[in-house]
């Protein structure tokens, strides 16, 4: 899609896992360099919000809001960045999204609609979703405001809810949405084993 920027997140605590996941290897690269060349390969303009990991030289790095204060505070920083831009956002404990799960997600938006957003197992995923102008200006409204909950915001926006039976109806495998926050979800996910490319 014209007008889109692929942002990865990387800057959370990474508290309940002990140490940066964003630095944590996967297969041969750490699921940061995985996404970033998954939209490199799109012909996606790239980004990284937070974190301070090594970043390709073409790839600029947007400081958090509030260091540590969650994905609100990012996603606004990304708002206010790329104001007028549509943002496919990815969290970096992401490590089996792949191009056809990327290239679903980025299709362009129906009218009316300001959001693509996962929902499997009746949880929304507002990490690994696609964000018109309109969803990310709100985000940075509703920081300004001093609101700190993604879900909150997204209860005022309008949103194509993506739940399992669309992504099966699209040939998609939704587990590829798996996040880890603990090392015993990493180890469920594949572990130090290489991941499905």
């Amino acid at each position: 899609m014209d007008n889109m920027v692929g942002i990865v997140l990387a800057g959370g605590r990474s508290t309940r896992f002990g140490t940066d996941k964003a630095r944590v290897v996967v297969g041969a690269e750490t699921v940061v360099e995985r996404l970033l060349r998954l939209l490199a390969e799109m012909g996606c303009e790239r980004a990284v919000v937070g974190g301070e990991q090594p970043l390709p030289p073409e790839v600029p790095r947007v400081a958090d809001l509030e260091p540590g204060g969650g994905p609100l505070q990012a996603l606004a920083a990304a708002g206010a960045a790329w104001p007028g831009a549509h943002l496919l956002v990815l969290a970096c404990d992401l490590p089996l999204l792949d191009a056809a799960l990327l290239a679903w997600l980025s299709r362009p938006l129906p009218a009316g609609i300001e959001a693509r957003v996962p929902r499997l197992g009746g949880f929304a995923q507002p990490l690994a979703a696609l964000y018109a102008p309109a969803a990310m200006a709100a985000f940075v409204r509703a920081h300004a405001a001093g609101e700190r909950v993604v879900l909150g915001v997204l209860a005022g926006l309008a949103v194509e809810w993506a739940d399992e039976a669309v992504l099966a109806s699209a040939g998609l495998d939704a587990r590829r949405f798996s996040d880890f926050d603990t090392r015993q979800q990493l180890r469920a996910l594949g572990g130090g084993k290489p991941f499905p490319p």
